[in-house]
């Protein structure tokens, strides 16, 4: 048999260290995707589809559409999550041992056009740290999946209670450090560069120009947390805009602060008060009150753009 060449053994020798380090590049590749698989993702995403039910005659997304998708992606994002049951929204072994639930202070909405039937629209959400144990935000984006234009933006605040007194809760330490991997350093959806958020406005019941009454939740109006469900208030809400708006306008912008909660079959008053008015829309304050007590439930804002003319 003939023996090798140096040259040979040596061509032979790179092959074997190029075909290695190849190998071990393939298998750090892998371990670093499975690593990052199961490391908390902080930023999520999800597609969803414009149904017939979830539009109005106009063949658009309507205002409560927005804010259920919003509502139900935060709720997928939360229940997926590695160590978090199904059995409320976002609650960790370590929220259950000390007795809080999540629930939500403050959201602003801002929509600059309405997804329309079949649209596909992607969702965005993101969460960060409120100070120091004191609660998270939370952020989405809606985009066209087609056109990756920005159809909405949306920010909110989270608060604890403690699920036995109904009362508020700084968190405990044990569940912020369960939770603080999931955070993350974004800025604002909304509420920065030059888009600051609405303080909102007190109408006194004398000031309310438009009321609705003996409005009620029902059984089927609760969450998975024994809340109203937040899409209920927001309907109450509108429940008081008057009629020549809802035909003529669209929302553009909403804030809606929560005070208290309300609890099933309760009577509420719905407030509603013009602020302003110019040829291209219209805004109005609001307030949610327990009609029995008087009680603040929701104070809230909200704007809305002109489609074609009309007289308020």
């Amino acid at each position: 048999m003939a023996s090798s060449t140096p040259e040979e053994i040596s061509s032979v020798k790179n092959s074997i260290t190029s075909k290695g380090l190849n190998r071990a590049l393939k298998v750090l590749s892998a371990l670093a995707s499975s690593l990052k698989d199961r490391s908390p993702s902080r930023t999520k995403k999800q597609c969803f589809t414009i149904r017939s039910y979830e539009v109005g005659a106009n063949k658009t997304a309507t205002v409560e559409t927005m804010m259920s998708l919003l509502q139900e992606f935060a709720v997928n994002h939360m229940s997926r999550t590695d160590g978090f049951s199904k059995d409320g929204i976002w609650t960790s072994p370590s929220m259950r041992r000390n007795s809080v639930t999540w629930v939500v202070a403050f959201i602003h909405l801002k929509i600059d056009t309405y997804p329309s039937w079949n649209d596909i629209v992607e969702i965005e959400t993101w969460t960060r740290a409120l100070g120091d144990r004191l609660g998270m935000h939370g952020d989405w984006l809606i985009k066209d999946q087609n056109t990756r234009s920005i159809l909405a933006r949306a920010t909110s605040t989270w608060l604890m209670i403690n699920t036995e007194t109904r009362r508020f809760s700084k968190i405990p330490y044990e569940v912020w450090n369960e939770i603080m991997p999931f955070f993350n350093e974004e800025s604002r959806a909304l509420g920065e560069d030059g888009d600051p958020l609405d303080d909102i406005e007190e109408i006194v019941a004398s000031q309310a120009e438009y009321v609705r009454s003996d409005l009620r939740a029902h059984h089927n109006d609760l969450d998975m947390n024994q809340h109203v469900n937040n899409s209920r208030y927001f309907r109450w809400l509108l429940e008081a805009v008057p009629p020549s708006v809802l035909k003529s306008h669209e929302l553009a912008r909403v804030t809606l602060e929560f005070k208290r909660e309300c609890r099933e079959a309760q009577p509420v008053r719905s407030l509603c008060r013009l602020k302003s008015q110019t040829p291209t829309g219209v805004e109005f304050v609001h307030r949610l009150l327990l009609q029995d007590r008087g009680s603040e439930v929701l104070r809230g804002q909200t704007l809305w753009r002109a489609t074609n003319k009309a007289k308020i």
